[in-house]
């Protein structure tokens, strides 16, 4: 599972001015929500995306590929959210990788463990998964990073 280069976004400050995607790497282990969630990162983000179905899976492609982000979404079974990001912090391949918790029902979770781990924010997907892109947009501060919500209806 290789993270493929695609063309879709310029990355600041790279020499020449190369234009490349943002790669993220999505841990989620249903895959029918994987895939909704895969569509949209990839089609409405523009981004590169590859799939993770377990933690421990995640932890290995996060070391192999260092992607620009991880999307980890809570309900995934096979290891406890806390235990995964400790052992992604602790690596240091994988220390300073932005992470966004994403979550069908975010509004439970208590902010100590957020901070200490650096998570770059918590997303609840479940009314709007298609503004999923946006969102992580936003939290990761990738300004160049716009991705479109296009509406439905239009055509």
């Amino acid at each position: 599972m290789q993270l493929n280069k695609a063309v879709t976004e310029m990355t600041p400050g790279h020499k020449g001015g190369r234009v490349t995607a943002k790669r993220i790497l999505l841990i989620h282990s249903e895959t029918s929500v994987q895939e909704v969630l895969h569509a949209c990162l990839t089609y409405l983000g523009g981004w590169q995306v590859s799939n993770a179905n377990s933690p421990l899976e995640g932890l290995y492609w996060a070391e192999q590929e260092c992607p620009d982000a991880i999307v980890f979404d809570l309900s995934t079974s096979g290891m406890n959210w806390f235990t995964f990001l400790q052992r992604l912090r602790n690596h240091p391949t994988t220390c300073d990788i932005p992470v966004v918790l994403i979550a069908a029902e975010a509004r439970w979770l208590n902010t100590a463990p957020l901070k200490h781990f650096q998570i770059a924010g918590v997303i609840d997907y479940s009314s709007q998964p298609a503004h999923l892109p946006q969102k992580i947009a936003i939290l990761l501060n990738w300004a160049n990073g716009e991705a479109s919500i296009e509406a439905s209806d239009s055509g």
